[in-house]
């Protein structure tokens, strides 16, 4: 008996081909997807970390001037920040002070829309600290949160 039919090695040939295509192509959309991931993923922590100096920068900036007591926060908009940065983020600072405690937060924004925000209070010690000779004011900070939209 014969069992090669004419045109039988071209049938499996072609479903071998179908085979390894659909193989290839999961593979690549999954490749896709983890590339998705890591592009996401970096974004995510450039946003964070600019805002989390930005968050920096409004310490240093609490501390050094002189904020007044009050319910309306002082807002300070930095422009473009991080400074020589590619992307067009802006930068605003809100620093609100109650008794010896101050609120800071910062707003990293694109478009005047708050994509990361980053807050913390920064509490004055009553007991001062010497530094180079210099009396210094102690400041604690404590109550980190940060938010994502």
């Amino acid at each position: 008996m014969n069992y090669s039919v004419p045109g039988s090695s071209i049938l499996l040939i072609f479903l071998l081909t179908m085979v390894l295509g659909i193989s290839i192509m999961n593979i690549m959309r999954s490749t896709t997807y983890m590339l998705d991931i890591a592009h996401k993923r970096e974004q995510y922590d450039q946003q964070y970390y600019a805002t989390e100096g930005l968050l920096n920068y409004g310490i240093a900036c609490a501390i050094e001037l002189d904020i007044k007591q009050g319910i309306n926060p002082m807002v300070i908009d930095v422009g473009t920040w991080p400074p020589q940065s590619k992307n067009n983020y802006q930068g605003r600072l809100k620093i609100t002070q109650i008794d010896s405690v101050m609120h800071i937060q910062s707003f990293l924004m694109k478009s005047n829309i708050p994509i990361c925000v980053l807050s913390c209070k920064l509490t004055k010690q009553k007991d001062n600290v010497l530094l180079d000779s210099v009396e210094k004011e102690r400041f604690v900070i404590s109550n980190f949160q940060h938010t994502f939209f």
